[in-house]
């Protein structure tokens, strides 16, 4: 699910490798870990929250990153095939 997520990131952003993946883990740690971590909640005490809230974030974007980057869209070089006068 993680996966599909990132990759309807991945379409609908349609920036350069690097960038894309820069911006799905991004993306994609925002969705998935601080929207929902950040809110304290009663079964979570505060101190384990924001340990969780710190490993959850760097290890989304660490995957939205790689995602992004495995099935990013390389630099896309037009050819310039010489003029024929």
């Amino acid at each position: 699910m993680f996966v599909l997520v990132c990759l309807l990131l991945m379409r609908m952003f349609r920036l350069p490798r690097l960038t894309g993946a820069l911006a799905v883990g991004l993306a994609f740690t925002l969705l998935s870990g601080v929207a929902v971590l950040i809110i304290p909640n009663p079964f979570f005490p505060d101190a384990v929250r924001w340990v969780h809230l710190g490993e959850v974030t760097s290890s989304n974007f660490v995957f939205g990153c790689v995602v992004g980057w495995v099935w990013g869209q390389g630099q896309r070089v037009a050819h310039l095939a010489p003029a024929h006068a």
